[in-house]
């Protein structure tokens, strides 16, 4: 063997080939990232306020709000809660297991989803194609601003 060969087969780095692992790590730090900048910030805009306020509503009446009567006016019918109950009825359930309202469960609830989104897309993507794409597909879905400026509603970042 020579020295050249030698230095090749010695120095070679292993190619790592559990793709999953470090999907699930990357999801978790990232869920974790997002849980951790929602709990710190304000809530006050996107999607994920309609849905904590449709929510606290229901939670605290015990019945299926039908429209926000923070945004009361003369055209509620601009105001109707109308989506599905699924993702309220999930954090209400949550609410009810950890003792109330509270922010942080729902950042906890909203950042699992998250991490699970990351980890079905891999999954998806190592099914359709290989785990290579299934890799590349994951960081892609996790790296996308719009996760991050959710989080982060509530702070300059999403401000003017």
């Amino acid at each position: 063997m020579t020295l050249a060969a030698r230095s090749e087969t010695q120095f070679a780095v292993p190619a790592f080939k559990n793709y999953f692992l470090i999907v699930a790590c990357m999801a978790f730090l990232l869920a974790t990232g997002i849980a951790l900048a929602g709990i710190f910030s304000d809530l006050s805009l996107g999607d994920e306020v309609y849905q904590y306020r449709f929510a606290k509503l229901w939670y605290e009446t015990g019945q299926r709000p039908v429209y926000d009567p923070l945004l009361e006016t003369n055209f509620r019918c601009l105001y109707y809660f109308d989506q599905d109950p699924l993702w309220a009825m999930g954090l209400i359930t949550l609410w009810k297991l950890t003792g109330g309202v509270s922010k942080a469960a729902m950042q906890v609830y909203h950042a699992a989803f998250y991490a699970l989104l990351v980890i079905a897309v891999y999954l998806l993507g190592k099914q359709l194609y290989d785990e290579k794409t299934g890799l590349y597909a994951s960081v892609i879905t996790a790296s996308t601003p719009f996760s991050w400026r959710t989080a982060w509603s509530g702070t300059s970042m999403s401000r003017p």
